[in-house]
C-alpha cells in the first residue's frame, strides 16, 4: 500500500481508478473529507453477467489462450469478501485517510482460477498458450489497428487482456490484516463454487446445482 500506483499503466480503465483515488486523497488532505481507499483485486461472484459469462464464452468456443505459462499470480477477491473488508473499512477511525489492498489472501494462479471455472462448468481445462513476448507484442499492435478503425468493441487480444493475462498481479494485503482486522471470510475454492452456482455443469444441461451452504 505504501508503494504508489503507475500513473502510466497499461489501460485506460486503471488509469481512471488511479486518478479518481488521488482525487479522493486530495480531498481528505485539502478538505478534510473522511475518505478511505480500498483496491480491490479482480472481482467475481454470483449474478455476474460480465467478466464470467464472457469467460465461459471463449472457453466453450475454444478461442482462450494463456499468455505464457499461465502460473502467474491473479489478485482475485470475491465479492462478499470484498463486501466484509469494505465495511471494516467505513467503520474503523484508523482507516480515514489510508490505502488498503484487498484480495481473498491466498496464492491463486490464473490456471488454478480458469481451470476452476472450466471444471465446474463441465468444461475442458485450456491448455493453449501464447509465449509471453508475442503476446505483448500483438496487444499493442491490434489495439492500435483497432483504434486506428475506429472498432466500438476491443480486439480479443488487447493491453487490458494482457495485463490481466500476463502479468503477476499478486499485492499484499497486510495492512488490512493488521489495521482493519480483515481475514477474507470465504476461501477461494468455496466462493468460486457460489459465483458459478448458476453456470454449473448440471445448470447448463437443464438441471440443477446442489445448493450452496
Amino acid at each position: 500500500e505504501t508503494t504508489p500506483p503507475a500513473a502510466d499503466s497499461l489501460d485506460a480503465y486503471t488509469r481512471s481508478k488511479t486518478e479518481a483515488e488521488a482525487l479522493a486523497l486530495k480531498y481528505f488532505n485539502e478538505r478534510g473529507l473522511p475518505v478511505v481507499v480500498v483496491r480491490p483485486g479482480f472481482i467475481y461472484g454470483e449474478r455476474d453477467r460480465t467478466v464470467l459469462p464472457k469467460l465461459l464464452t471463449n472457453l466453450r468456443r475454444g478461442t482462450f489462450a494463456y499468455f505464457g505459462s499461465g502460473e502467474q499470480a491473479l489478485n482475485c477477491i470475491y465479492v462478499k469478501n470484498l463486501v466484509h473488508g469494505l465495511f471494516l473499512a467505513a467503520e474503523n477511525p484508523q482507516a480515514v485517510g489510508q490505502v488498503f489492498n484487498l484480495t481473498d489472501g491466498e496464492p491463486i494462479s490464473k490456471r488454478r482460477f480458469i481451470g476452476r471455472v472450466a471444471e465446474l462448468a463441465g468444461l475442458p481445462a485450456p491448455t493453449r498458450k501464447i509465449p509471453l513476448g508475442l503476446a505483448k507484442g500483438l496487444a499493442g499492435l491490434v489495439e492500435g489497428i483497432a483504434k486506428l478503425r475506429g472498432a466500438k468493441n476491443p480486439p480479443i487480444i488487447n493491453k487490458a487482456r494482457y495485463k490481466f493475462l500476463g502479468l503477476n498481479l499478486d499485492y499484499s494485503i497486510d495492512k488490512a490484516r493488521r489495521v482493519l482486522g480483515y481475514e477474507p471470510p470465504y476461501p477461494f475454492d468455496e466462493a468460486i463454487q457460489r459465483a458459478m452456482a448458476e453456470h454449473a455443469a448440471a445448470n447448463v444441461r437443464g438441471g440443477s446445482a446442489p445448493a450452496a451452504r
